[in-house]
C-alpha cells in the first residue's frame, strides 16, 4: 500500500514539473551575403545556447538557419510562425558577417549580433540586446561563437526563469 501511495505522489510531482516546464524556440538568422564560415559559427553559437538551456531544464527547439538577412529578423510574426508547437518564448538571433581578404586569405569578420526574446502568448518583446563580437577578447572565432552563445543563453535564462 505504501508503495502505491509513493508512486502516485511521485507521478503527480513529475506531471506538475512537466506542465510548468518552459519552452523556447530559437531562430538563427544571418545576412544574405555571409561567407560560408558564418554558418559554422552560427551552428556553434546555437549549440552553446541549447546546451545552456538543457542544463537549466528548459526545452528548446530550433528552426532552420535563415539566410535572408535583417529584414527577416525584424519580422516577428514570421519568426513566430516557424514553430508549430508554440513555445513559451521565441529567441531570434541575427548575425552579420562580412568577408575580409587579408594577405590573400579569406577571413570572416563578424560585424554584429542582435538578439531578442518574444513571449508567444502576448507577442510582447521581453528583451533584446546587441553584441559586438570584435570587442570580445578572443582570437579564435569558434571559441568566440561558443562564448557568445553561452552568454546570450545565460542572460535570457536569467530573465525567462524569473518570469512567473
Amino acid at each position: 500500500m505504501k508503495k502505491n501511495i509513493i508512486c502516485i505522489v511521485l507521478s503527480a510531482a513529475l506531471i506538475c514539473v512537466n506542465i510548468h516546464a518552459k519552452t523556447i524556440g530559437l531562430s538563427c538568422i544571418q545576412n544574405t551575403k555571409a561567407p560560408k564560415q558564418g554558418s559554422t559559427l552560427t551552428t556553434i553559437l546555437e549549440t552553446a545556447f541549447f546546451d545552456q538551456c538543457f542544463e537549466q531544464g528548459i526545452i528548446v527547439t530550433g528552426a532552420d538557419l535563415n539566410k535572408e538577412g535583417e529584414r527577416s529578423y525584424k519580422n516577428e510574426k514570421a519568426i513566430e510562425s516557424l514553430f508549430e508547437s508554440s513555445p513559451d518564448y521565441v529567441v531570434a538571433i541575427y548575425s552579420e558577417y562580412k568577408s575580409n581578404i587579408k594577405d590573400g586569405e579569406e577571413k570572416i569578420d563578424w560585424k554584429q549580433l542582435k538578439w531578442k526574446v518574444i513571449e508567444m502568448n502576448s507577442h510582447i518583446l521581453l528583451s533584446k540586446g546587441t553584441v559586438i563580437p570584435n570587442m570580445i577578447k578572443e582570437d579564435d572565432m569558434q571559441k568566440k561563437a561558443h562564448f557568445i552563445g553561452t552568454m546570450i543563453a545565460e542572460t535570457i535564462l536569467g530573465e525567462v526563469l524569473t518570469q512567473k
